[in-house]
């Protein structure tokens, strides 16, 4: 009886462990979709205050560490899954670059205002980037 309790457990670690490279890059790339979605939005919530800029800054650089990740799993997705997500990655990338830039320009002046216009463009271009990439 015991022996078939061992092999019974050893069978359901190994199915465990069986994850093939197609899977766990999914599950890498869901995982950075959904840390950039948890990153959009603690940004779209920032209020103006001293260091906005850097919170700001932190969340961008958070991203661009997500999207480097995404990057890094896409090789091992299926053809149609990694255009989708290269796709995704580049259209965002380019919203990323462009919002980095308007909170690079910040001015006393201006800062609330384009501090929220660039997290609402952020948050516009994940949505719209993304939205295609099926994590459900």
């Amino acid at each position: 009886m015991s022996v078939l309790l061992a092999v019974g457990a050893a069978s359901l670690a190994v199915a465990a462990c069986g994850e093939s490279e197609q899977e766990k890059a999914q599950n890498e790339v869901c995982d950075a979709r959904a840390d950039i979605q948890q990153q959009v939005d603690d940004l779209k919530g920032l209020t103006f205050s001293a260091d906005s800029p850097s919170k700001a800054q932190d969340g961008l650089n958070s991203i661009g560490d997500d999207l480097r990740n995404i990057k890094d799993a896409q090789g091992e997705l299926d053809d149609d899954r990694r255009q989708q997500v290269q796709s995704a990655v580049q259209s965002f990338e380019s919203e990323v670059k462009s919002v980095a830039g308007d909170l690079r320009s910040l001015t006393l002046s201006n800062a609330e205002t384009q501090l929220k216009s660039a997290t609402t463009d952020l948050a516009n271009g994940f949505r719209k980037a993304f939205q295609p990439v099926d994590c459900s």
